[in-house]
This record gives C-alpha cells, sequence and structure tokens, in this order.
C-alpha cells in the first residue's frame, strides 16, 4: 500500500476534510476561509480549492497557495487534472531534487553505514536540512539519545514530522521549522550537540550555504569536540571532450539576430544524447575541499590548476563532481558513471583546443561569495 493509499484511500476525499494527517498539519488560508466553507460540500471540491489559487493569485502568500495545493492533491490524490493544476505551485516551493535525494539507493545505503558506524547512546544530533526526515531518522534508529532537525521550508517541514510520527520517532526527533542561522540555543535545543548531521551538498559546493550554516552551527549549537557527518567535502574533475557540444545560445536565427535573449541561458551550454559518453583527456583532480569541523573562509579564493593531457582529443569542456567522506571512513563520490541524485556539472571551455599528451591544461578555479566557477585559461 502506498503513503497515498494510507493517507488518503482512493475514495472521495470530500467528506473527510481535516481527518487526514496531512490536512490536520496544514493552515487553511484565513483570509479566504469563507470560499472554502462555502465550497466544501461541492461533489468537486479538490478541483474547487485547486481553482482558488488562481482566483486569488494576488490575495495569497507563496506559503498559503502551497497549502491549498496540497490540500487539493490530499483531497484527490488520484485526480491527474488536480494535480496539474497545482504543478506550477508545488513546483516553485518544493524543489524536485527533494525527491531524487531521498530516492537515491546508493546515497541512502552510504549516509546509513556512517551513521550507524558513529552514532551512539550518547549521541545528541543536530541536523540541517531536514527534507524528508529519512536522515534524522536514520540517526534515531542508530540509537541517537535524541536529533534536533532543521528545516527551513515550513511545508516540508510538516512533511517531515508526518513522516516521523509515522515511523514511531515522534519522541527523539525534534522538528524545528526556522532557518537554520537563527537559531540558537533555548528551549527547544536545550544543549549543545555533539554531533553535527547534514546533507547540505549542492553539485557544485557550495550552492546551499554549507559553509555558512556549518560555520554558524560550530559557533552556537555544538560542541568543541563534536562529530562531523560528513567531515570533508571536496570538488574534483577533469578535462574531456564532450560529446557533441551544442550550445544552447539562440543567436542568429532564420536571418534575425535574437542574440539578447542569450544573457538568460544556463551557464551549463553542453547537451548530449543519453548515449553519448564524455572521453576523459586528463586524470581527475581535487580542485577544492571544506573541512567541516574547522576555521576555514571560503569567501574569496582563486587557484590555478595546470592538469597533464593523457589522451589525444578536443579539449572543450571540464567535467566536476564531488564527494565527501565521514569520520568512519566512509566515502560517498558521484565520480562518473556512478548514478547519482547530484549531476555533474559541465563547465564549457572559452578555447576549446585539439590536444595530445605532453600538453596541459590550465584550469582557473574560482570561489567568490560561496559561487565556484572553473575557466580555462588560454596558454599560447
Amino acid at each position: 500500500m502506498t503513503k497515498a493509499e494510507k493517507f488518503f484511500g482512493k475514495a472521495d476525499m470530500s467528506d473527510r476534510w481535516g481527518q487526514d494527517p496531512l490536512l490536520e498539519h496544514t493552515e487553511l488560508p484565513a483570509s479566504i476561509a469563507p470560499f472554502i466553507a462555502a465550497l466544501r460540500r461541492k461533489p468537486n471540491f479538490a478541483l474547487e480549492v485547486a481553482n482558488l489559487i488562481n482566483w486569488f493569485d494576488n490575495k495569497l502568500s507563496p506559503e498559503e497557495k502551497l497549502n491549498l495545493a496540497l490540500h487539493a492533491r490530499g483531497l484527490a490524490p488520484y485526480d491527474p487534472h488536480v494535480w496539474r493544476l497545482t504543478k506550477s505551485v508545488v513546483n516553485a516551493s518544493i524543489p524536485h531534487w527533494h525527491f531524487a535525494i531521498a530516492t537515491d539507493q546508493n546515497r541512502n545505503e552510504i549516509y546509513d553505514k556512517a551513521i550507524n558506524a558513529c552514532i551512539n547512546d550518547d549521541s545528541v544530533v543536530l541536523e540541517i536540512g531536514t527534507g524528508s526526515g529519512i536522515l534524522a531518522l536514520m540517526a534515531a534508529r542508530a540509537g541517537a539519545r535524541h536529533v534536533y532537525t532543521i528545516e527551513i521550508n515550513p511545508v516540508i517541514a510538516r512533511a517531515a514530522k508526518i513522516n516521523i510520527a509515522a515511523n514511531g520517532y515522534a519522541d527523539r526527533i525534534t522538528v524545528i521549522a526556522a532557518n537554520a542561522m537563527t537559531v540558537g540555543i533555548g528551549d527547544i535545543i536545550p544543549q549543545r550537540c555533539n554531533v553535527l548531521l547534514h546533507e547540505i551538498i549542492s553539485n557544485d559546493l557550495f550552492g546551499e550555504d554549507m559553509t555558512k550554516l556549518i560555520g554558524h552551527a560550530r559557533k552556537h549549537l555544538l560542541t568543541e569536540d563534536a562529530l562531523h557527518l560528513p567531515d570533508r567535502m571536496w570538488a574534483t574533475g577533469r578535462v574531456v571532450e564532450y560529446p557533441k557540444p551544442k550550445s544552447q545560445a539562440i543567436g542568429t536565427q532564420m536571418g534575425f539576430d535574437l542574440s539578447a535573449m542569450d544573457l538568460a541561458q544556463s551557464p551549463q551550454l553542453f547537451t548530449k544524447s543519453a548515449t553519448d559518453i564524455e572521453k576523459p583527456l586528463t586524470d581527475a583532480v581535487e580542485i577544492m575541499h571544506v573541512v567541516s569541523n574547522a576555521d576555514s573562509s571560503y569567501a574569496a579564493d582563486i587557484a590555478d590548476f595546470h592538469i597533464p593531457v593523457t589522451t589525444a582529443g578536443r579539449a572543450n569542456a571540464f567535467q566536476q563532481w564531488i564527494g565527501f567522506s565521514f569520520p568512519d571512513g566512509t566515502i560517498y563520490s558521484n565520480e562518473p558513471p556512478q548514478p547519482s541524485c547530484w549531476d555533474n556539472v559541465i563547465h564549457p571551455f572559452v578555447y576549446p583546443r585539439d590536444v595530445t599528451p605532453g600538453n596541459s591544461i590550465c584550469i582557473r578555479r574560482t570561489v567568490q561569495n560561496m559561487v565556484m566557477s572553473i575557466q580555462d585559461i588560454r596558454t599560447d
């Protein structure tokens, strides 16, 4: 039985408003409560709720729109039209990668292995980034005395709270719906935690304010000897000949200059078919790392790497991936061809060139304001 079937069943939900766990934890927008009450007994109640989002678009906050969208879906979990009507609202508030991460079996198994090796009944765990609640649940199952888990998105926090209760760990896991940068020791977290658990790592390493959040936790929420899971994160990559490089730039089409639109395109400019495979031209090189439990500043940093060519080809991109390790020695990496919820990042070259063994490619890695970029440097 799926969770939707368990929570909602397949019957019409119009007479069960407020009886379902998800709906009980979701607040109705007070500004349009009378309209909801008036529509409640209509046979197509779920559809009417979904339509309210468009009818009152200017009167509702993003969170209120999301609450209505989830209400509608909860009332009609098998109605594709309700789901289509609410798609844009849900997608705008809940990033799609939450689902890719929670269903990545390799990632889950590696975290579970490290958590079981590092956490015991003396562990008081702080997690940053609750998501579905899966890592907090792993920590509680491994024996942690208590887990305090912080989630900035209030709707995701509510869903995680339901998941945690459904699995029997509500007494040992506290979900805090807040920006982790604003959380301190107080009524909710009564003492400093001796374990930091997180997965606030983007596919270009810094994209989720990882170092800022870890720094705040170390200063305000953790003991000095706290265990960090993971404790080291890095970015690695290699020069490649990327297959059938195709720019997404519009440029000139049908004799018209349309290049003004190109300022809005993605910086990852190469596309390939599912069957194409990039050709490595160099060995892999670590270009950046972050040690979680050490004082470091990554606000502005530039480094050049001269990478020897090992295979002849057309050097037109740098293929970059991430990895991280845990105190017990467990390592995760999405080095290709490992399938992963994190994509490899393709950094296209400004100066594509033919290379042979004996040549080297100069790569400049820049970090500024917690954004990392990689470019090739002309070395004529």
